[in-house]
């Protein structure tokens, strides 16, 4: 009877004879430290090589290290084996397959395409009516964008599917905005939004009808206006989102926030005009602060500011209504949240806007100039000679009173400060006269009405002196 013994590689021969090596040193030295503690009469019995016994202890350590070392590698090995068996089950499935197809018939292979083609276009059809059920239109992908696509390569000159392109990452629009659908569509939403309804709105004596007031959307060529806000262009994604919903008949998703129950939309259909921003012109001649100072710099841009009328007559942004102190308030957070403080905004705003104005007293001053007009009408023998008089308005510094002073021509602006001070209220603080335009102090007691610039009418300013000593 033979038995088959495993054929051991070359490598492995090698390692196990370095291995005995080794570990033959190793046993030697360790006998030689043990002999030199012994006795010096005590020999060990030598074997046939010329090498000392080694221990069992020993032995059983070094058959512990090359079991582990076999058993690690029969380890490796089965894993091996097991990879190259799936690798060739994969390819023996290949191989079959490829078999098959090779023996097949042309008119089976004509016949599995038809069936692959009539499931795909079962699956298309149900997908159409599942889309049509909630009103939607499968409208696919344009040719152009796919070409594209079909183009984009990598650098290696293959077609890379994960390769970003940046040209496909704007979004081509799918459909075309028709001004005449959004007219018309605007029309039904406006009859949904209450137009020409009036609503029943209480007030102090009673009752009145009030009627909702429509939100202006002007139509350019390239974008529209929507409510207040500034030119929106068609090119935005927001812009086109919102006429889609008004060409689908739904009210603008962007507006649902502000009027959950809808508004009316007034059109204003300007799509022949294409709108183009108009640069700000700045005022080209040397402008006067409110403090007296002047600013010497000349503004830019100063041929800018002659327009001729045909520029006049292009349309720019149109006129839209000021909003009403209902809506202004209605637009404002009820609250903030400020250095962990709530703050009421709606409230106090509200509070100020419907408060009422407070009243502006008119004082007219009595000066010479009345008196002798009342003489000269009490005696009508009297040659009556009209003076030349000038009507001066002045404002306090606080704005809550005017006073109404009637001057001769050579008044000085020392009377016109006496007049003042006789109406003014009790310890007062000093104050200068300042007229508006241009604005200057008139601090020059013995200048005239006529030589000050204050004649026929003029307009003054009163202001705290934060010179003055008090």
């Amino acid at each position: 009877m033979k038995v088959n013994l495993p054929i051991i590689p070359d490598e492995e021969k090698e390692t196990n004879n370095l291995i005995d090596d080794v570990t033959a040193d190793m046993l030697k030295s360790l006998l030689d430290k043990e002999s030199r503690r012994s006795l010096p009469n005590v020999n060990f019995p030598s074997t046939s090589t010329g090498s000392p016994l080694c221990s069992e202890k020993e032995l059983l350590s070094l058959m512990a290290s090359r079991l582990s070392t076999a058993e690690a590698r029969l380890k490796l090995q089965k894993e091996e084996l097991m990879s190259k068996e799936k690798r060739i089950l994969y390819l023996e499935r290949k191989v079959h397959q490829l078999e098959k197809q090779c023996n097949e018939s042309p008119d089976e292979v004509v016949a599995s395409l038809t069936h692959q083609c009539d499931s795909f276009q079962n699956q298309i059809r149900e997908m159409e009516d599942f889309l049509y059920d909630y009103g939607l239109i499968w409208v696919g992908e344009a040719r152009g964008r796919r070409k594209r696509s079909l183009r984009r390569k990598s650098s290696t000159g293959t077609y890379d599917p994960c390769l970003w392109s940046p040209e496909e990452s704007i979004p081509e629009p799918s459909l075309k905005v028709d001004y005449d659908v959004i007219i018309e569509n605007i029309k039904e939403l406006n009859l949904l939004a209450g137009e020409g309804v009036a609503n029943v709105e209480s007030t102090k004596d009673g009752a009145r009808l009030k009627y909702t007031e429509p939100a202006t959307m002007t139509l350019y060529k390239n974008g529209i206006f929507l409510l207040n806000g500034p030119f929106r262009s068609l090119s935005d994604p927001a812009t086109r989102r919102c006429l889609y919903d008004i060409m689908e008949g739904y009210f603008p998703s962007e507006l649902q926030s502000t009027y959950p129950e809808g508004i009316p939309l007034k059109v204003i259909d300007n799509r022949n005009i294409e709108y183009t921003m108009q640069p700000s012109s700045a005022f080209p001649g040397i402008g006067q602060l409110l403090n007296g100072t002047k600013n010497d710099t000349p503004c830019l841009h100063t041929h800018r500011t002659l327009r001729s009328a045909s520029s006049l007559q292009h349309m720019t942004q149109p006129h839209e209504p000021r909003l009403s102190a209902d809506q202004f308030i209605r637009k404002l957070p009820g609250c903030v949240i400020k250095d962990g403080n709530s703050i009421e905004v709606k409230k106090s705003i509200e509070s100020l806007l419907k408060s009422p104005p407070k009243p502006r007293q008119l004082t007219i001053i009595e000066t010479l100039v009345e008196k002798e007009k009342c003489t000269m009408s009490q005696s009508p023998t009297q040659a009556h000679v009209e003076p030349d008089v000038a009507n001066i308005r002045v404002k306090s510094e606080t704005g809550d009173c005017t006073y109404l002073i009637k001057m001769k021509y050579l008044d000085t602006i020392g009377d016109l400060r006496v007049y003042l001070d006789t109406h003014r209220p009790a310890f007062s603080p000093s104050y200068k006269i300042l007229s508006t335009f241009p604005r200057r102090v008139l601090d020059d007691p013995d200048a005239t009405i006529e030589e000050c610039g204050l004649v026929p009418t003029a307009t003054l300013v009163l202001e705290l002196d934060s010179t003055a000593n008090y």
